[in-house]
């Protein structure tokens, strides 16, 4: 008997919008080893990229926007409160993405914990030459209810996410502008034990400004086994590193142009 073996995937460019209207759309009926460029525009919606491997890019004279809709769909909750954690745009479940060329903006919803980018479950994200802005909700929100992120890779313990206490991501961000988020503009973290969050973060260009008041680290870096302890990951390169608990490690602000 002679096996035939199955047909390799061929792998396609999916153009949005002229071959799909939304970017989710793409991303649906997009196969591993696909190619999406998404023209120039304003796309208001969540965008999950879930166990694929794609290259998602922007073209065009002007990048298309990747916009916060009024509404996010919970991923996860923070344990005692059961907050709920969402985000603009998710890498998940061991995706493998390229992403550049994007502007991913708010303002994001009052209420939950908000990141505009993250990548967790194992998932890889080589995130470059893109901007992540305006991650903070309306000055109207309460500051108990206020949240921002700019680009966050893992979650720490206490955020339950598919029954599992915190997830790691990896990847790098390169030549990427983070401008007026709320809390960090890069948040790198993990639950404590086994495979470490692992990001190369290096020539980017991170912004405060946050209207609501709070403190703005433009760079955190830990993971936690509660909220109370932190152990800090190996950390290396040029960028900003703060947080709030006193065993964080700091580092000098070398590469931060501005940050107020």
């Amino acid at each position: 008997m002679v096996g035939i073996a199955p047909a390799a995937h061929a792998v396609s460019t999916l153009v949005v919008p002229r071959d799909y209207l939304t970017i989710q759309a793409a991303v649906d009926a997009a196969a591993s080893g696909d190619t999406i460029l998404v023209r120039s525009g304003t796309y208001t919606e969540e965008v999950v990229v879930s166990g694929k491997d794609l290259r998602l890019k922007g073209v065009g004279k002007h990048a298309p926007v990747s916009k916060s809709p009024a509404t996010l769909t919970p991923y996860a909750s923070r344990t005692g409160n059961n907050r709920p954690v969402a985000s603009v745009v998710r890498i998940a479940h061991g995706a493998h993405v390229r992403m550049s060329g994007f502007t991913v903006t708010g303002p994001v919803p009052c209420g939950p914990i908000v990141s505009g980018i993250v990548a967790l479950q194992a998932s890889t994200l080589d995130l470059s030459d893109s901007r992540v802005t305006d991650i903070t909700p309306d000055p109207s929100c309460p500051d108990d209810q206020a949240s921002g992120r700019g680009v966050v890779f893992g979650l720490p313990a206490f955020i339950q996410v598919d029954g599992a206490a915190g997830s790691t991501g990896f990847g790098r961000v390169s030549h990427v502008s983070v401008a007026r988020y709320l809390e960090d503009g890069i948040n790198l973290n993990g639950p404590a034990g086994g495979t470490p969050t692992q990001v190369t973060v290096k020539d980017n260009v991170i912004t405060g400004g946050a209207q609501i008041p709070t403190e703005q680290f433009g760079m955190y870096a830990g993971g936690r086994d509660d909220e109370n302890q932190q152990q800090p990951e190996r950390v290396s390169g040029d960028m900003p590193l703060a947080a709030l608990d006193p065993l964080a490690t700091v580092v000098p602000l070398r590469a931060l142009r501005r940050i107020r």
